[in-house]
């Protein structure tokens, strides 16, 4: 019996790239928000820069619990996100009060967390 003729495959339809990224845009999503988060800055009213990632807000907090005692205008030796890593730049406990309150308002926002 001979064999039946080959049938011309079918075109796949054409999509869109959105219509491509479609079932990973919620990851695309969580990773851009992930990076806003890892990189982000914020500037106190001083004018200094501090980190506002997840570990540096941890570590602000860290800083605070450990120098409760200490009153408004204690130092406490910080590496900033203005200077090199590693250089320590003396701040107040307020100033590290004000960088933890802004770094967490950033990340709640960021993550659209009321």
């Amino acid at each position: 019996e001979p064999k039946p003729l080959p049938t011309a495959p079918e075109r796949p339809a054409i999509r869109t790239v959105g219509e491509v990224l479609e079932p990973y845009k919620v990851t695309i999503f969580k990773l851009e928000r992930q990076s806003q988060i890892d990189n982000a800055i914020v500037e106190i009213s001083t004018g200094k820069k501090f980190d506002a990632d997840e570990l540096s807000i941890t570590r602000l907090a860290n800083a605070l619990i450990k120098h409760w005692q200490l009153d408004e205008s204690g130092i406490i030796p910080w590496s900033t996100a203005d200077v090199a890593t590693g250089v320590m730049v003396p701040c107040t406990k307020a100033e590290i009060v004000e960088a933890h309150s802004l770094a967490t308002d950033h990340f709640a926002t960021t993550w659209g967390i009321e």
